[in-house]
């Protein structure tokens, strides 16, 4: 029997309506990983910690870390007033939040407090953070100022006019502001460097070369170097911007209506249009636009093919997303539930608001070592300097070290002069136990004391991007006058989110023969209290299990235990 036409038209229409539906969509997602209640609306920003734990201000007053795996509280931190939208947290693990009685507080991972600063007046924009942990902040009343690790003000700076974009930081640990008079460009200890007017930026980026970024309110595109020269005016306004992301080698702007604007580094431009976007995106590693658009769809764009996925629909109106580095999208929506969706991976560099998971304002924070080196290969003085670390002269060497020394607690000036100078202090600690080095007509011979002298380098400036360095290094490390080094270092540093610093001083202590020398015995100790007190939470209670092995150890000396006590 032949089908009649009309069969055949209502064939087509289910079959052409099926296909739809299932290019609109995709199976896997389409279900919340989790989702939960905290207690109030979730109108705050989300954060995500190094160790992958996710912070979160709802409008029951407190700090909510969240399990990432099913959303669970892991704790809760009431400081007292309302929390206002300010959270980042360092590369180092500690949580920055501030209440509207302008008190801002330092939590550890442990979910205690580690110091609390009041400053007096609001304060204005999000914060960036230092690979150190300094947190950098504006006040509404056109200062800047640097609050230490420790909770003190290191410095102020008048900005002479209202911020008008919050500061980012390069990798060279330049600080970089918006005002409404133009850009101002400040080093790590608050001197201003530079000032160029380009004014109405209300945000700005930082790419992984060093170009800075501003854009303004309507969509035009400013980026110039770190010297505050301009590189290039994009002098086309396409609209009120949504996203902001740079890839390798061009910024991508999203707009209110739609639209997408590309400008890559050559000059070119490209203008596409997509759905509507409710709210901020991100790229994604294969290059795609991820966002809600106005239906509450989160949608994964191929704008340059036209292309769109629908990864899942949020059950309510979705607030500012954030996407982790495992590629699972975090929200607070208008039916008071906090969800966690599966996505697709973020891509690397300036691809989401604040750059990253911790909202901190920093590329520089979360770059390798050997992503940095990368960046300095071709620095004259970095060719002159790693010399001193390939050389086979014990001497050269320790020159390196005295040099770095020399510059005495003026950090910012080594900094500047020696901006790698850390990265030469890690490869000075690489031992020679298995390629010992020719020393004149001495025969072979290896070189603790470098490695012992440039790990206290370390330790006394606390570097804490050299710490997963240090942990590694400390494996194969035999001596003891290294090993004290490397502990004091890993104490001086403190901060411990994963409880590594910790085990690894506990492998140190657990040796009765590493025990019985009494620098190492006590800088072991010395460690342990540090990244106890700084920590808090289960890091404190591994750091005590091992600071009881040494108070415990026959092979440590009753003048060791005293000191250790204070007695």
């Amino acid at each position: 029997m032949i089908p009649s036409p009309r069969w055949i038209l209502i064939s087509l229409v289910f079959l052409y309506t099926l296909n739809t539906v299932q290019g609109q969509t995709s199976a896997p997602g389409q279900d919340a990983r989790w989702k939960r209640a905290v207690g109030g609306k979730i109108t705050s920003w989300q954060a995500v910690g190094p160790d992958g734990i996710i912070y979160l201000i709802g409008d029951d007053r407190a700090l909510h870390a969240l399990n990432p795996r099913n959303g669970t509280d892991l704790w809760l931190f009431r400081p007292g007033g309302r929390l206002s939208s300010f959270l980042a947290v360092s590369p180092e693990g500690t949580v920055f939040i501030q209440n509207t009685n302008n008190e801002i507080f330092a939590v550890n991972p442990g979910g205690e407090a580690r110091w609390k600063c009041v400053v007096d007046s609001p304060v204005r924009q999000m914060p960036a953070l230092t690979p150190e942990g300094t947190l950098i902040f504006l006040l509404d009343k056109g200062l800047m100022a640097a609050l230490s690790r420790k909770g003190e003000i290191e410095w102020t700076a008048d900005l002479g006019g209202t911020p008008t974009a919050s500061p980012v930081i390069d990798y060279r640990g330049q600080i970089y502001v918006a005002r409404e008079e133009g850009v101002l460009c400040y080093t790590l200890d608050g001197r201003r460097k530079w000032a160029l007017g380009l004014t109405g930026i209300t945000r700005l980026a930082v790419d992984r070369r060093g170009r800075i970024y501003g854009i303004t309110e309507k969509g035009r595109i400013l980026s110039f170097d770190s010297e505050g020269s301009l590189i290039r005016d994009s002098g086309t306004e396409p609209g009120e911007v949504v996203t902001l992301a740079l890839r390798e080698d061009d910024v991508l702007i999203q707009t209110r209506t739609g639209s997408i604007f590309r400008a890559d580094s050559g000059g070119a431009e490209s203008y596409y249009q997509g759905p509507v976007p409710l709210t901020s995106g991100y790229l994604s590693r294969e290059g795609r636009l991820c966002f809600f658009d106005e239906t509450n769809r989160f949608l994964s764009l191929d704008f340059e093919g036209g292309e769109e996925r629908v990864l899942f629909t949020a059950p309510a109106v979705p607030s500012l997303p954030l996407v982790t580095e495992t590629g699972l999208i975090l929200f607070g929506a208008s039916d008071w539930r906090f969800y966690a969706y599966p996505g697709e991976m973020p891509d690397r560099g300036w691809s989401q608001y604040r750059a990253n998971p911790r909202r901190d304002g920093s590329l520089y924070a979360v770059m390798s070592p050997e992503a940095k080196e990368e960046l300095y290969r071709d620095d004259s003085r970095w060719i002159y300097y790693n010399y001193f670390t390939d050389t086979d002269s014990a001497d050269d060497q320790m020159s390196l070290v005295e040099e770095v020394r020399s510059y005495g607690d003026d950090r910012y000036r080594l900094e500047e002069e020696i901006p790698f100078w850390d990265l030469l202090m890690m490869k000075l600690t690489r031992s020679r136990d298995d390629s010992l080095y020719m020393v004149g007509d001495e025969g072979y011979l290896d070189n603790p004391v470098v490695r012992s002298e440039a790990y206290r380098l370390l330790g006394e400036w606390a570097v804490y991007p050299a710490r997963s360095s240090i942990i590694s290094r400390m494996k194969q490390e035999r001596d003891p006058l290294v090993l004290a080094s490397a502990c004091y270092a890993l104490g001086q540093i403190a901060s411990d989110w994963d409880g590594q610093s910790a085990d690894a001083i506990g492998r140190v202590v657990r040796n009765p023969a590493f025990l019985r020398n009494e620098r190492l015995a006590e800088e072991a100790g010395l460690a342990l209290e540090k990244i106890m007190d700084y920590n808090g939470g289960e890091v404190a209670v591994r750091c005590w299990e091992y600071y009881s092995l040494i108070l415990d150890s026959s092979s440590v000396t009753e003048r060791v235990k005293n000191r250790l006590l204070g007695l």
